[in-house]
């Protein structure tokens, strides 16, 4: 260990968990062409460039590469200063694996970042909060290659029968891996954001913050990649949507009538 240099660091930690990476320089292993990922893993090493630093990341500088022990200003990377082979020089509290705060080697040339590979088409079922059915289902899609703006728009049935049309209108960054959206009824009545990484193939229900408040339930929201064409799917597959309900149940539209 106290042979071993930040890259060596680096590429024994890559290989312990199944990440093929050059043995090489810190400059070669801050290219994320030469990060090789096992496909089912869903992931890929990218190139940060918006100057942000999250828990994880992959910091380099000339010379030298670490790892962001947090996010933020004011954090530290986990790397080994030293040479390899050099055992006798290398002893010593200054030299081999530890944490020392990014300021102390200046701002990285490099950041890299595992982001998901989540491209695809997603479906939105949405929900009153605290309800085992969903009152209508929009779908929409996301290239992890790009981002950028999306919009959508669904149609349901609310919890006391009436009919419910909503539009979505959303953006996918990829440097952070999230989603962000903004939820209207198309009369623009009601309005709910949320903002949601892609972790997963399904996100489970997650809670919406409303904007514009026309006294309705509290919603939650799942996304949901679709894995197969549309008309590959079976029934079983689909959403459930909801059935009419007691009028003094939730409502999207407004408040319960009573």
């Amino acid at each position: 260990t106290h042979g071993m240099d930040c890259s060596g660091l680096i590429y024994r930690l890559a290989s312990g968990v199944g990440i093929a990476l050059p043995s090489g320089t810190a400059a070669t292993q801050s290219n994320p062409a030469n990060w090789t990922i096992p496909p089912e893993w869903q992931l890929q090493m990218k190139l940060i460039t918006d100057g942000s630093t999250e828990s994880g990341d992959i910091l380099a500088w000339p010379g030298h590469i670490g790892i962001a022990e947090s996010g933020g200003s004011g954090t530290n990377a986990i790397s080994s200063t030293g040479q390899p082979g050099d055992c006798t020089k290398n002893i010593g509290p200054t030299r081999g694996p530890r944490s020392l705060p990014v300021s102390a080697f200046g701002t990285p040339t490099a950041r890299l970042r595992l982001v998901s590979t989540l491209s695809g088409t997603f479906d939105m079922p949405l929900r009153c909060a605290g309800q085992t059915t969903d009152a209508a289902t929009l779908r929409f899609v996301i290239n992890n290659d790009t981002g950028g703006p999306f919009t959508a728009t669904g149609s349901g049935t609310d919890y006391d029968g009436t009919p419910l049309c909503f539009t979505l209108d959303g953006n996918y960054d990829q440097t952070s891996n999230t989603v962000s959206a903004t939820l209207a009824l198309c009369d623009n009545t009601r309005k709910d954001f949320f903002s949601e990484k892609l972790l997963a193939d399904d996100t489970g229900y997650f809670a919406l913050t409303k904007t514009v408040d026309n006294g309705g339930c509290l919603a939650e929201a799942r996304l949901i990649r679709i894995q197969a064409p549309i008309q590959t799917q079976s029934s079983s597959a689909a959403p459930q949507t909801a059935q009419p309900t007691s009028l003094l149940g939730p409502r999207f539209g407004g408040p319960p009538i009573k």
